[in-house]
């Protein structure tokens, strides 16, 4: 089953730039007040400056996709 989520980035953080893990910090949309860690393998070159909204797909408990929303 698949789910998304929606948020804007607090922090970023590269775990292992090799396999391109990152821990990414959202604020979730659902829930304002809600801060939560995700970690993602993406291309995408998140930059801690950066003010933008994020589209995360899970399949189960995994991040499977991760998308940048204008």
């Amino acid at each position: 089953m698949r789910r998304t989520i929606t948020g804007r980035l607090v922090n970023a953080c590269l775990i292992d730039a090799a396999r391109n893990q990152w821990e990414l910090t959202l604020m979730l949309d659902d829930e304002l007040a809600s801060v939560e860690k995700y970690k993602v393998q993406s291309k995408y070159p998140f930059r801690n400056d950066e003010i933008r909204r994020f589209k995360l797909t899970f399949k189960g408990d995994k991040v499977i996709r991760t998308e940048a929303l204008d």
